[in-house]
């Protein structure tokens, strides 16, 4: 028998295998050819294969080994003998447990065999872990290990690849290591900031508060102006410290926003006032239109929608010289699913310099200005438009810009907000006492007659409007030639030829025209153009920018004759001069300033007051009388607020009774509003105090706290405390169910991810993620007046933050039962069964 090969008659090679025998009796050969050439390359591509095969475990760069069913070692290539030290001749047929595996890692090495020894599949099966192993030198390294299960219907092997992960290792080391330095780093920034900001809001309660309590006594003109001029002056400083925290927040995406009802008319009307000095400096005019179509009430972050408007705002007023700056507000679009929104598109143009096609391109970018000119000509540090452009962002929202340079710019910005189910009814009986009624508008200014217009039609009056005082007069006198005097003129105090109050008295002195209500709308100075109404004998005064609100009220007031002889003025004197109710305050300050500027508040509206400059004399002072509110600050020296708040309410919890306690505290990041609540007090207010807030919030006649916590949160017992409480949690919003089922969605929606964050630290015995994943939680379980899940995860935090590893599983556990409870309740509210 015997293989040779052929040239075939077509050229081809063609191989064969000959079986041939003699016959000796016949002398004769008989052979058999069989063609094998298929089997023959077959085989010869088979050995190719395997010799490459062997060619790449033998030079790989992982080390590589086969184990035979019993452990032990029956191939080893280069690179094992490199990482281990053992050549393959040394290595074959010995254990590969016993010498390779370190002891560490014996178990998880061969509950891995098991693993794979289970599986019934003939194909193969694959396990990746890390283990400790053994070099020859009794040295261990980390390994990366890739083993899997060759079974065939006779035999089966493992192989495997293992790399050696030292440098891995270390990498990850480094890498942990930087990132806790860059934490640290960034823990050291934000206290830098926190402590920035109070060390600098202290000072400016004092300037802000005795600046405001000035402009309220009687001044020349001179020294008017000059109040206002440090009071504007302060505020900016506050919007630019303001403006650093929010732009750190944003750089580490921890800023949020809250969801409140508000109306948009009033919000921006607010936000406007108090751009009105500067505007009037400038001799800019500055108006706002909300379209009729935008509803009354929507939900929201106010106070960071007034943000944007203040910004984008102050930067028009900055850049425009001469003309106006107008907001407008419009409905883009409803959204009715998956929930009730809206979209507004609120623009803000202006007629200033303009900004270039170049510029537009980076305006919104941090610390960018137009150019370094604008710069040292207008100032700002360019956080403006990046911190507008981050919460437009966070609204859902989209921000551009529209500009011809030398003639003006438009800032256009989208947000979606909520609707709440129930639209008030505006007014409307009201309104009858104005239907049909004729008004003339006189105003040099266009925009501000077409606005005054949309507006008095939509309350179904008859608006005319005229340019100057020279064609209002003559259309008065036609109307009252025709017997239909005009009842009531609204009048711009600052017009050209002249001016408003020389055209109400050319009216007054008119008899056909005397009987007719004149009302002055301006944008100058107040104290000097309330004499000159008395002088005329105006009697009814309003600051530019009216408040829609404001407007109606006045005009009802002046057509009824419900209004005394003062003048109406949008200033804080317009104040009642007292309370419903007179209050005894106790003023927890150590600051001599802060004390003057509060208790000068006080003692201007008529509540009595004293005052402790630590915690100590809080304690006694409440011994020897009864307040009705305490207003704490919460840094004071050898007792601080925090502490205090604890102790009275530990106290009352013996002797009953609950004093309403204010926290006043310049602290502005960090959740500090909800270190206040946690402690026990009920409102917070941040200094610098803003005077009207501080009153509205002292003489609110339900104090509440606005994120409702058991009153043993403070002293970290938990007894009897509720899973929800339906009633707390209905106070935080105001009654409104279906606000709160929005909450509560929302909340069961981040719920089960922070759990699972939780419950990873824990197993991993992390601290720092522990401590930052309970501590989120705990803030939102407070928001859900969900006091037994806030307590639970508030005792994680401290444990975490104390470094108390022990007792975890125990705490977890706690905690997921009453996550548990907490989220059958919610889901029994969303349906609607929770009463």
């Amino acid at each position: 028998n015997f293989d040779n090969r052929y040239i075939h008659k077509d050229g081809s090679v063609v191989h064969n295998r000959w079986s041939a025998q003699w016959l000796s009796d016949q002398r004769q050969m008989f052979c058999v050819a069989h063609d094998v050439t298929d089997t023959k390359r077959a085989s010869e591509a088979l050995q190719a294969s395997e010799e490459r095969t062997r060619l790449i475990v033998a030079t790989a760069h992982d080390a590589f080994f086969g184990i035979d069913p019993s452990g032990n070692i029956i191939d080893w290539n280069q690179q094992a003998e490199a990482t281990f030290g053992w050549s393959g001749a040394e290595m074959r047929g010995r254990p590969f447990q016993e010498l390779v595996i370190a002891p560490s890692s014996c178990a998880l090495y061969r509950h891995t065999l098991d693993q794979l020894e289970s599986h019934d599949e003939i194909l193969p099966i694959n396990r990746r872990i890390e283990l400790s192993a053994l070099r020859r030198d009794a040295q261990e390294l980390p390994i990366e290990f890739s083993i899997s299960l060759i079974r065939s219907r006779e035999t089966s092997m493992f192989s495997a690849f293992l790399r050696d992960i030292t440098e891995r290792r270390r990498w990850e080391m480094e890498l942990f290591e930087a990132k806790e330095a860059a934490e640290t780093a960034t823990s050291a920034k934000s206290a830098f900031l926190a402590n920035m900001s109070h060390e600098i809001r202290t000072p400016m309660n004092g300037v802000i508060g005795l600046t405001d309590l000035m402009l309220r006594t009687p001044l020349s003109a001179q020294q008017y102006e000059f109040m206002t001029l440090i009071k504007s002056s302060a505020d900016s400083l506050l919007r630019l410290l303001n403006d650093i925290p929010d732009f750190s927040k944003m750089e580490v995406r921890k800023l949020e926003l809250d969801a409140i009802e508000f109306d948009v008319r009033e919000l921006i009307g607010n936000t406007l006032k108090a751009f009105s000095a500067r505007a009037n400096a400038k001799g800019l005019e500055l108006t706002y239109q909300v379209a009729s179509m935008v509803p009354v009430l929507l939900i929201g972050d106010p106070g960071r929608l007034a943000q944007i408007i203040v910004n984008l705002t102050g930067n028009a007023l900055k850049f425009t010289e001469r003309g106006e700056v107008v907001i407008r507000v419009a409905e883009e679009s409803q959204e009715l699913h998956p929930q009730d929104r809206t979209v507004l598109h609120f623009s803000i143009t202006d007629t200033g310099i303009g900004v270039s096609p170049q510029q537009q391109a980076y305006i919104f970018n941090a610390f960018a200005q137009g150019d370094s000119s604008t710069t040292r000509r207008y100032g700002g540090t360019g956080l403006g438009l990046a911190i507008v452009s981050q919460l437009v962002r966070l609204m859902s929202g989209s921000l551009w810009v529209e500009s011809d340079p030398g003639k003006g710019t438009t800032f256009h910005f989208t947000v979606r907000l909520t609707l709440p189910e129930h639209q008030p009814a505006s007014g409307q009986l009201r309104l009858l006492d104005l239907t049909g009624m004729p008004v003339l508008v006189v105003d040099d200014n266009s925009t501000n007659r077409l606005i005054l217009e949309d507006i008095l039609k939509n309350w179904s009056m008859q608006p005319e409007l005229a340019t100057g005082g020279r064609e209002a007069l003559e259309e008065m006198q036609r109307r009252a030639a025709l017997g239909k005097p005009y009842p009531l003129v609204l009048l711009d105090s600052r017009m050209p030829e002249f001016d408003g109050f020389e055209l109400a008295q050319l009216i007054k002195e008119t008899h056909a025209l005397a009987g007719t209500t004149i009302m002055m709308l301006s944008s100058d100075d107040v104290f000097g153009e309330i004499e000159r109404c008395k002088v005329v004998g105006i009697e009814h005064y309003l600051r530019k920018p009216v408040k829609q609100s404001e407007l109606f009220d006045a005009i009802v007031a002046a057509m009824n004759k419900t209004a005394d002889s003062s003048l109406i003025i949008n200033s804080a004197q317009s104040r009642s001069s007292k309370p419903s109710r007179i209050l005894n305050v106790l003023v927890a300050e150590d600051h001599p300033i802060n004390q003057r500027v509060v208790t000068e508040i006080l003692r201007d509206r008529g509540h009595a007051f004293s005052v402790a400059t630590n915690g100590i004399e809080v304690l006694q002072m409440l011994e020897q009388q009864s307040f009705d509110v305490i207003l704490m600050d919460g840094q004071m020296p050898e007792m601080d607020g925090y502490q205090t708040t604890i102790e009275i309410r530990k106290r009352e919890k013996k002797t009953g009774g609950h004093i309403h306690i204010i926290a006043l505290t310049a602290h502005a990041m960090k959740d500090d509003r909800e270190l206040c609540l946690a402690a026990g007090m009920d409102d917070y207010v941040s200094k610098p105090v803003d005077p009207d807030f501080l009153l509205q919030r002292l003489e609110a006649e339900e104090g509440c706290p606005k994120y409702p916590v058991s009153e043993d949160v403070a002293d970290g017992t938990a007894v009897g405390v509720k899973a929800f409480d339906l009633t707390g949690a209905l106070k935080r919003v105001k009654g409104k169910k279906a606000f709160l089922k929005q909450l509560a969605l929302v909340f069961l929606q981040e719920m089960p991810p922070t759990m699972d964050d939780i419950r990873a630290a824990v197993a991993g015995g992390n601290p720092l993620r522990l401590e930052n994943a309970a501590h989120r939680l705990k803030g939102a379980a407070i928001t859900m007046s969900a006091a037994s899940v806030a307590e639970a995860a508030a005792k994680l935090e401290q444990v975490a933050r104390r470094g108390e590893l022990a007792g975890l599983e125990e705490a977890f556990h706690v905690l997921e039962t009453h996550a548990v409870e907490l989220t059958a309740e919610l889901e029994a509210l969303i349906a609607g069964d929770a009463k």
